[in-house]
């Protein structure tokens, strides 16, 4: 199956802003999509996510996608996955 993904923003010190589509299998889950990302981005988002490094805003079909629930949360053809970094300042 065919998913939308875009990711943007700082991740590991690095500005990253990637809109791609990604093929999965047909039973794909949210972590099988980070595990193919993966050299696409030039690191291990899914570690990242596990272990609190990286907390980024993640949205699935526009709703947020919360962790540690969400890393099995089933796709289908056609879902937009985003994962943007929030931004602070002032």
């Amino acid at each position: 199956m065919e998913i939308n993904f875009l990711i943007h923003g700082l991740f590991m010190d690095r500005v990253i802003r990637l809109n791609t589509r990604v093929q999965l299998q047909d039973t794909a889950t949210f972590t099988d999509l980070l595990e193919a990302i993966r050299p696409h981005i030039g690191f291990d988002l899914l570690t990242c996510l596990k272990n609190g490094s990286e907390n980024p805003i993640i949205l699935l079909n526009g709703e947020n996608l919360r962790l540690p629930n969400g890393l099995d949360q089933p796709l289908r053809i056609g879902d937009e996955v985003s994962i943007l970094q929030a931004v602070a300042g002032g």
